[in-house]
């Protein structure tokens, strides 16, 4: 933060690019401390790079930096599998009833390919055990 604070305007494309893989990294983090980290960015920036960051569309930027780069991989995994697990819990509670906490706990902490088989079994399976298979 104090590197973004001390460049002077004229390198406000270097302030850009750091507000923008803070900003990437902030996938990672919970909401209301991503706002904050954010912010504290933004703030830093000159009127230049913060006019820039707002004419940006997030949906299509690509990250420059490595570590972004990685980090935006991560979270997108970790989303994507969170999301699954989501849907394969509301469709077990839809299909057998309520899901037991210790269920759900091992739900989210399933690897994709096993809620994917979960969702595969949850059609045909007789009860919930079965739909759950080797995640009992």
């Amino acid at each position: 933060m104090r590197a973004i604070a001390t460049l002077h305007d004229a390198h406000h494309a270097a302030k850009q690019s750091v507000a923008e893989a803070a900003q990437s990294a902030c996938l990672l983090l919970d909401a209301a401390l991503a706002r904050l980290y954010v912010d504290l960015v933004f703030h830093s920036l000159s009127e230049a790079a913060r006019r820039a960051l707002q004419d940006m569309n997030p949906a299509q930027y690509e990250c420059q930096s490595d570590f972004a780069r990685h980090y935006a991989a991560v979270g997108r995994e970790e989303g994507g599998v969170h999301g699954r697990a989501m849907l394969v819990t509301r469709q077990l509670s839809v299909r057998f009833g309520s899901v037991p906490q210790d269920v759900k706990d091992k739900l989210f902490a399933a690897s994709s390919d096993d809620l994917e088989a979960i969702g595969e079994r949850l059609l045909t399976a007789p009860t919930l055990s079965d739909a759950l298979g080797d995640l009992r």
